[in-house]
């Protein structure tokens, strides 16, 4: 079989073949004629793509596949030599003469592909493998006396109008910053994507008690939660309390909210002693907005970002952090998110060391996730489970079990008990049990 694959590929090298057009222009070729670029939609994002041989499909209905290659990574037989896996580049000269019996798409991604038969003389095009909206990758494979020709990936948002980007458009407006009165009381804190108030590299929570307008403070402790008193009362005057992360760039967690009486929002600079000092507002016309979520950073500049559903039009605003302590708008990122509840800026769960989105669907109580991938852009990457309308009041940690990746505490609406989920690095969120009840009593983030 290997011998006539060989042939194969001399014979379709020494051809003139007929190749269907695509909807793309192909691929730029290096000096090797191995490709060196995608074809790719402005906006989309790519990566390599991941083939194997030597891993064929018996029949039609056992050809695409989720699990990996047997072997793992090798992906061979005893016949077989061992470079049986490749990241390559998706067009027309790739795998450049090579028999390639399998080939990886990624979640989030989408892949156009020809098939060659009859010893390679025909060439067909194939329905393209689209997993952007599923959070699971396949494999894709072929008969023995195939070989699969990568054409074109496209890796990035899918247009579900949640998740796709529409050009930047002005907002109602835009806000600038503004001198305010000091709050009444001392202000306090509230949790942020790397929500570290105190400086011990764990992520602390802070929430307003419903009966007094206090804010009660908890150090987090490698896994669970501390308390260490209240820090001030007032907050009762405000909505949308928000650990925005840190803006100010000094490497502690800051807080916002919206005052009810005026919209404008408020700002508290975090202390490394788990204190917060108001330092003005930032604009007025905040209570145009819902869903205020600290997203972490999603720029890529070290500084925490704020997101906000917008309740005119359902579109969600993106504000970037600029060091000093303010927010500059810089667009929205698509509309349908009033389908949605509990966004919430839950840190990095994918180990990419940018801050990513969950929100719970109001139609099924899904919960639903957008992994950031840079220049504040958003990938919906599927769901994770259903039954969270079961939950209220969500806040993402950046590190409540030092593990590095971003955890999620919510509070069960049924008891009032605080559920905790770990998040996996690879976009998914563990449950690792409750941590007390009791928690009815507080708005917490």
């Amino acid at each position: 079989m290997r011998k006539r694959r060989l042939l194969t590929a001399a014979l379709v090298l020494t051809m003139t073949m007929s190749v269907p057009a695509l909807d793309t222009d192909p691929a730029i070729a290096d000096a090797n004629g191995n490709s060196a670029t995608h074809n790719n939609k402005s906006g989309a994002d790519t990566k390599p793509v991941l083939v194997a041989r030597s891993w064929c499909a018996s029949d039609n209905l056992n050809r695409i596949v989720s699990n990996d290659p047997p072997y793992y990574p090798g992906c061979k037989n005893t016949t077989d030599r061992n470079d049986t896996r490749l990241l390559t580049h998706a067009g027309p000269n790739t795998p450049s003469g090579e028999d390639w019996d399998a080939f990886r798409v990624d979640s989030g991604c989408k892949v156009w592909w020809q098939l060659k038969v009859l010893f390679g003389l025909l060439t067909i095009d194939q329905d393209p493998i689209d997993r952007r909206g599923s959070w699971v990758g396949v494999w894709v494979r072929v008969h023995g006396d195939q070989t699969a020709l990568i054409i074109r990936e496209e890796c990035g948002p899918v247009d579900d109008g949640v998740s796709n980007s529409p050009q930047p458009q002005n907002p109602p407006w835009e806000p600038p910053p503004t001198q305010a009165p000091v709050p009444p009381s001392p202000p306090a804190s509230i949790a942020v994507k790397g929500n570290d108030y105190n400086r011990d590299g764990v992520s602390d929570l802070v929430g307003v008690r419903t009966s007094d307008g206090c804010i009660a403070r908890w150090k987090g402790n490698g896994g669970g939660l501390d308390y260490i008193g209240d820090y001030g009362c007032g907050w009762e005057n405000y909505t949308e309390l928000t650990a925005v992360g840190d803006i100010t760039r000094d490497g502690i967690g800051d807080l916002v909210a919206v005052r009810r009486s005026d919209g404008c929002l408020a700002r508290w600079k975090g202390t490394s002693a788990f204190g917060f000092t108001y330092y003005g507002d930032y604009g007025c016309g905040w209570e145009n907005y819902t869903e205020l979520t600290g997203a972490g950073d999603v720029t890529g500049d070290g500084i925490g970002d704020l997101v906000a559903v917008r309740k005119s039009n359902g579109c969600i605003a993106r504000w970037r952090g600029n060091g000093g302590g303010g927010l500059d708008y810089i667009g929205d990122y698509g509309c349908g998110w009033q389908n949605y509840t509990e966004l919430t800026g839950v840190g990095d769960i994918s180990g990419d060391g940018r801050g990513d989105l969950v929100a719970v669907a109001r139609s099924n109580g899904c919960i639903a996730r957008w992994l950031s991938y840079g220049n504040a852009s958003f990938r919906y990457v599927g769901d994770y489970g259903c039954g969270w309308e079961k939950y209220r009041n969500f806040a993402g940690l950046g590190d409540l079990n030092k593990d590095g990746v971003g955890d999620l505490v919510a509070i069960r609406a049924a008891d009032g008990c605080l559920a905790r989920w770990k998040g996996n690095r690879n976009g998914g969120l563990t449950y690792f049990g409750d941590y007390g009840c009791g928690w009815e009593r507080y708005t917490i983030a």
